[in-house]
């Protein structure tokens, strides 16, 4: 299994460019809050959304991670309808997506929140290079 890409803000701090800037690269990010489910969801989904979103550690999902959230939710909500009736192949997505999120124990330690926004430091320019 190949190693898991360090972000790009903990390479700039070992100072992994030094030697060949050109190597540089910035990491994707996104802001902003998820906000509330959408307006087409029955009870069950809306209750899974909110436990999605309250379930999940601090800062790993943002407002580009709707749609992600939405297929969750709506799993979450089948198999609480019905686990008997619940297809193998849906609990490994379910399974999968709960692991990406980091919303089982053993993946918590995996997940990598984003940093909040970053905000005005006075210092900072003391501190650059």
């Amino acid at each position: 299994m190949p190693a898991k890409r360090k972000p790009a803000t903990v390479l700039e701090l070992k100072g992994s460019w030094r030697k060949d800037p050109r190597r540089r690269r910035s990491d994707v990010t996104s802001w902003g809050p998820i906000g509330p489910p959408p307006d087409h969801f029955i009870e069950a989904q809306r209750e899974a959304w909110e436990d999605v979103i309250d379930f999940a550690p601090q800062g790993v999902l943002k407002a580009s991670d709707v749609v992600y959230v939405e297929l969750l939710s709506c799993l979450w909500a089948e198999y609480r309808e019905g686990p008997a009736n619940f297809t193998a192949a849906k609990l490994a997505l379910l399974h999968k997506m709960l692991r990406d999120s980091g919303l089982t124990p053993a993946s918590r330690a995996y997940v990598e929140p984003e940093p909040d926004e970053p905000e005005d430091d006075e210092f900072a320019e003391f501190f650059q290079k």
